[in-house]
């Protein structure tokens, strides 16, 4: 089973915000979300910085887990 909490545990420790964007696009890849979900998020990643890229790591992970994130 894919944890994505691991994903988010990578995303926080990168350094620059093209590591996280990469690190997220794996997470994204090895989920189980829609395709239209994971196509939202891949565009949502390349305008993000480095806070926002966290916080919607711990948000996406959360949802995959079934999780209901408030905005």
């Amino acid at each position: 089973m894919i944890n994505l909490n691991d994903y988010v545990e990578r995303i926080w420790q990168c350094e620059t915000e093209e590591e996280k964007r990469i690190v997220f696009t794996e997470m994204v890849d090895a989920s189980h979300a829609t395709k239209a979900k994971k196509l939202q998020t891949l565009r949502a990643i390349q305008s993000l910085n480095a806070q926002k890229l966290d916080s919607l790591a711990v948000n996406y992970a959360m949802a995959g887990e079934g999780l209901k994130v408030i905005r």
